[in-house]
């Protein structure tokens, strides 16, 4: 079993002892699943790759299509909201918000501020390699290339014993990377299976308003294998 799997299979379990159990459903302190119900369900969303983007009236990348997707199913609009992380975490925090999309990760420092979702997809940052070129042993001997002044580059230089070799892009790239795994079939290369970074990607809701949140972890539960899915498609390097 997957590691996401079993984190379904666990939350589904929980949920069926609070019903047997007879406990009441979990409510929100200020009401949000009764209002954006057939309602207005106001987004707010940060420019990050795949994750968001932000280009006109209509934001693209995953989580914007993960959110449509549950706005559908209780018919409620989205009201979008662009601006910056911080600044909408405030608005989050102070109720003028429902929900925000960020590519926020289960270790956001946010975390402490607003209330994230269960992980609903896992991305590692991994070494890759092309196929039939297996890593050389000695790692002084080898230069990794990584995207020019990324989080990649700084992590390889202070986590490893690898050269660095910094570029501006990776398309066409025909030595050992260090790149996400969602770009490793764009790329055309293999996992070596060493990772630097193992990240859980969540949203983020206002503290306190329990059953929006269980119904969106529900829904986000439910369709595990297509978040995966969308993250390939999306996460073009």
């Amino acid at each position: 079993m997957t590691p996401m799997r079993g984190l379904a299979a666990a939350f589904a379990a929980a949920l069926l002892g609070v019903l047997a159990g007879g406990c009441q459903y979990p409510r929100d302190v200020e009401g949000t699943l009764d209002r954006v119900e057939g309602g207005t369900m106001r987004v707010g969303v940060s420019h990050n790759e795949p994750w968001v983007t932000v280009e006109g009236s209509a934001p693209g990348g995953v989580e914007p299509e993960v959110i449509r997707g549950f706005a559908a199913t209780i018919d409620a609009r989205i009201e979008w909201v662009p601006g910056d992380s911080e600044q909408l975490v405030e608005a989050l925090e102070t109720g003028q918000l429902d929900v925000v999309l960020a590519g926020f990760t289960r270790s956001s420092e946010h975390r402490r501020k607003v209330a994230l979702t269960r992980p609903y997809v896992d991305t590692e940052l991994l070494l890759a390699h092309p196929p039939g070129e297996p890593m050389p042993e000695e790692r002084h001997d080898v230069r990794i290339g990584v995207e020019a002044h990324s989080q990649a580059a700084g992590l390889l230089d202070h986590k490893t014993d690898y050269g660095l070799l910094e570029l501006e892009s990776l398309a066409g790239i025909d030595r050992p990377a260090l790149v996400w795994d969602y770009w490793l079939d764009d790329l055309r290369l293999e996992s070596t299976g060493e990772d630097l970074i193992d990240e859980e990607h969540a949203l983020a809701v206002r503290f306190g308003e329990n059953a929006f949140l269980v119904e969106l972890e529900r829904y986000l539960l439910e369709r595990e294998g297509v978040w995966r899915s969308l993250v390939d498609r999306e996460g073009e390097p």
